[in-house]
């Protein structure tokens, strides 16, 4: 099961380190040391992803003509 999560970078030694929610750690049951894959989105793909979809947002959905009797 993947989990999208919003979170801000923090400086770690001279590492980068991500905060990961105390909700999905106790959801997923991540432990310390546990080997995790992350999955990063650029901003600029996550941009070209909202304008793809974002458009549709709030939208009715829609039905299929084609699934339609015809005999009627």
């Amino acid at each position: 099961m993947s989990e999208v999560f919003e979170s801000k970078t923090l400086k770690i030694g001279n590492s980068i380190g991500v905060l990961i929610p105390k909700e999905l750690v106790e959801k997923e049951k991540i432990t310390i040391g546990e080997p995790i894959k992350l999955a990063i989105v650029s901003r600029e793909k996550l941009k070209a992803i909202e304008r793809t979809f974002g458009s549709a947002k709030g939208k009715k959905g829609f039905i299929r003509l084609d699934n339609l009797n015809r005999d009627i």
